[in-house]
């Protein structure tokens, strides 16, 4: 058996994440595990991040680097070659990819109600589409629940066709659509990120709550993802 098959079964997906904490600050009492993925943080800013902020009242506890091998069946140069396609269409090169996988504890004195005792985040500096295809549709596993918050298309960094090209990506996945999607607002208008998705009937809401910027975050259920 795949060491990580039960890692990406249960992980909640953040492609085109930043280092943001927002899925787990949010997240963090349902899902212990999660996976972010952005072709753009090169790992002295990622390492940076982790010091300073973190992810408030939590330490990290250990940490290591993955062999692309392990995580996607592939090397390097190869994983980037399968995905050339993908890589041609962003707006600057992506050099120097790596996976990181960290542990963090909840620190001491604070109790559930902060959130979850501990957690794993497994960082990849790859694209996006091109991390669901080589860990999840290669393997036929679907993650338990998809971030789309803030995609960055245009000014953000991501090129125009990524909201239509990631839906493609999960409906084909013989794993299925995720069970859960966390979203914004800009995910269900009329814009860049707009998800038809997520705009589809057949969810429902599970929590929802306020954003700074004053929209929101939902966390909704799809009818037919698969467990």
């Amino acid at each position: 058996m795949d060491p990580w098959d039960d890692f990406l079964k249960e992980c909640v997906f953040y492609p085109c994440s930043r280092v943001h904490g927002t899925p787990v600050k949010f997240l963090s009492n349902r899902f212990s595990r999660f996976f972010y993925s952005d072709y753009s943080v090169a790992q002295e800013d990622f390492q940076r991040e982790l010091e300073s902020p973190g992810f408030t009242g939590y330490r990290l506890a250990d940490q290591r680097e993955l062999d692309p091998t392990e995580l996607f069946g592939a090397t390097w140069d190869d994983f980037r070659q399968k995905h050339e396609d993908a890589y041609s269409r962003l707006p600057f090169d992506s050099c120097d990819p790596y996976i990181m996988l960290c542990t963090f504890q909840r620190e001491s004195g604070l109790t559930d109600e902060h959130g979850a005792d501990s957690f794993q985040i497994m960082f990849a500096r790859v694209e996006g589409i091109a991390a669901l295809e080589s860990a999840f549709s290669r393997r036929g596993i679907s993650p338990k629940c998809l971030v789309n918050i803030r995609a960055g298309i245009g000014f953000g960094g991501n090129h125009s066709g990524y909201p239509r090209l990631l839906e493609q990506s999960l409906r084909s996945n013989a794993g299925g659509l995720p069970q859960f999607i966390l979203h914004d607002a800009m995910a269900v208008g009329h814009g860049g990120d707009h998800s038809e998705l997520i705009g589809e009937c057949y969810h429902r809401k599970v929590e929802q709550w306020g954003y700074p910027d004053g929209g929101y975050l939902k966390l909704v259920e799809l009818s037919d993802g698969k467990n």
